[in-house]
């Protein structure tokens, strides 16, 4: 594949690196609050659960009323807890849910830790521990690998604005294969390959408006100009020379020395 260098280029997209970089934080700070929202509000619960169902000691005198409800999508449980234990009453305010149904057909009792008669918990609770733990990690991957993904996002569309001002700066034109122009909603799809100087191929995806065309170097319109820099993205060029400063006149020079080689 021929390479033609050419004049150093103005950008005219923006492609301001800042403003990419703050809008991806902000976008993953969602996913990240849920994530420790789940470890500061669940995760005691379930540890505390755990330790119980180690070393439980049945509470006396203890009543454990309130809502449980089971669902095809989550099953939870909000019961106030009132027990006595050592000739001392205690209180406590129990929440738990699990991912999915769960009916739980034993009467509700009542259960503290060993040696710790402040913290206690309720036989549904227990019962319902490998399937809470599942659901908390469940939700913990999937919190997790928003925050991941945003920030891979991220990352790619930064590393995409700084090759633009790269190319820009050390431009050569190369007729770049398309291989599809798909249109989904409010965007055209570009897909297209080139070859770089090691031979290999490499390929990009551009989104573009449905009336943006690439500037198509053949009738057939299977190959398009497009500006890389060495071993970079090759960026492919619209009609009216976009991203860059291309003019028309321009356009068809490049066009014209391509088609010639």
């Amino acid at each position: 594949m021929r390479t033609i260098p050419i004049r150093p280029l103005k950008v005219t997209e923006n492609s301001a690196t800042g403003s990419i970089i703050a809008i991806g934080f902000t976008i993953s700070l969602i996913p990240l609050a849920l994530l420790i929202l789940l470890f500061a509000l669940v995760y005691p619960g379930l540890l505390s659960d755990s330790q119980i169902a180690k070393n439980a000691v049945k509470a006396g005198q203890a009543t454990a009323h309130g809502d449980i409800v089971s669902t095809v999508v989550l099953s939870t449980a909000n019961l106030p807890i009132d027990y006595a234990q050592g000739g001392k009453k205690f209180k406590s305010q129990r929440w738990a849910f699990v991912f999915g149904e769960f009916h739980h057909q034993k009467p509700l009792q009542v259960y503290n830790l060993r040696g710790r008669p402040e913290i206690a918990t309720t036989n549904w609770a227990i019962d319902a521990l490998p399937l809470r733990w599942s659901t908390f990690w469940a939700f913990a991957f999937a919190f997790t690998f928003g925050v991941l993904l945003v920030w891979a996002l991220t990352a790619v569309a930064s590393h995409s604005a700084k090759s633009l001002r790269r190319t820009a700066s050390n431009p050569a034109a190369i007729e770049a294969a398309i291989l599809s122009g798909n249109q989904v909603k409010n965007n055209r799809y570009w897909n297209y390959s080139w070859q770089l100087p090691n031979g290999k191929i490499r390929k990009n995806l551009v989104a573009w408006p449905p009336e943006r065309k690439p500037y198509f170097t053949t009738a057939t319109e299977d190959r398009a100009l497009a500006i890389v820099c060495g071993n970079g993205i090759a960026h492919l060029v619209d009609a009216n020379g976009r991203p860059f400063d291309l003019d028309s006149s321009e356009l068809e020079a490049i066009a014209k020395e391509l088609r010639s080689a």
